[in-house]
């Protein structure tokens, strides 16, 4: 499902940037008098995540020609009925990211960026596998701590108003590195080693791992 979810989502992207770059042939009477300011924005690409889905929203302002700072948080979004809280159980996430611009100086719709973010995720389960040491347990009941602060590069382009040279629209790739530091306390767990197979069952796993993170954002922004 995951796989199928990123193919989709370089699928979208890919006619997305050809889109993009059509429009910015069209437009070459945009300047930095048109983008200078401050955006709203909303990334509705921040729903699909399967396991954190956020309402993420922000704001940008663009201090001058070739810079940008943003900075955006994402409340939770549960509508999976195990990430639905109950007496017993409960779920709780967000994502913070704080993100610095550089627009290229001869096409000002396009920009690299240094995006940092940070996500604290925390939610109580019964029967979780879980990973610790190298070993598979299963625990009767574990709460589970989970934050993960990263860093993306990443590339970005505008889309505009053919009317009103109004940026209305962003769509960026990147990729960087995330840290996730994974704590579980668990209550009356049993060694279930050789009786699931990871691909089949979700395992979290304790501990500090560095793992590679792709991240690709279509975002809806208003000029405020």
């Amino acid at each position: 499902m995951r796989g199928f979810l990123i193919l989709f989502f370089i699928l979208v992207a890919t006619l997305a940037l050809s889109a993009q770059r059509k429009q910015i042939r069209a437009k070459p009477e945009i300047t930095s008098s048109d983008l200078k300011g401050w955006y709203l924005k909303v990334n509705p690409i921040s729903l699909l995540d399967p396991i954190t889905p956020t309402f993420q929203f922000g704001i940008e302002n663009r201090v001058s020609q070739k810079i940008g700072v943003e900075t955006s948080m994402g409340p939770a979004v549960k509508y999976q009925k195990d990430l639905k809280n109950t007496d017993s159980t409960f779920s709780k996430y967000y994502k913070l990211k704080a993100e610095l611009k550089f627009y290229h100086a001869k096409n000002l719709l396009r920009y690299f960026s240094i995006e940092s973010f940070y996500t604290h995720y925390k939610r109580s389960r019964f029967y979780q596998p879980f990973i610790r040491d190298g070993i598979e347990y299963q625990a009767e009941f574990a709460v589970i701590n989970k934050s993960i602060p990263g860093v993306t590069i990443k590339y970005g382009i505008l889309q505009t108003s053919r009317k009103t040279k109004k940026v209305n629209g962003e769509v960026s790739m990147g990729l960087g590195m995330r840290l996730r530091n994974t704590k579980i306390h668990d209550i009356n767990s049993v060694d279930i080693s050789g009786h699931f197979h990871e691909w089949i069952v979700w395992h979290e796993e304790e501990g500090i791992h560095l793992t590679p993170h792709f991240v690709l954002t279509i975002k809806l922004q208003f000029k405020l």
